[in-house]
């Protein structure tokens, strides 16, 4: 939540700056912080989808040990 803010605070301060330079400058910066946050979220999905992958192939493997079918 206090990310949506900080960024919605953001975006308020970049539309009351004057210089236009300033501005394109900040959204610049805001539109990169967008991409990495996006690109971190992206990298923890596919951390979790191979983690539940090993543990559903670590499922099998104890499921054949036991030979419980």
């Amino acid at each position: 939540m206090n990310e949506i803010r900080n960024e919605l605070l953001t975006i308020m301060h970049m539309e009351l700056i004057k210089n236009k330079e300033d501005r394109q400058l900040q959204l610049s910066m805001l539109l990169e912080r967008f991409e990495i946050d996006i690109k971190r979220q992206l990298e923890d999905i596919q951390y979790k989808e191979k983690e539940l992958l090993d543990n559903l192939e670590t499922l099998k493997y104890v499921r054949e040990k036991l030979e419980v079918k």
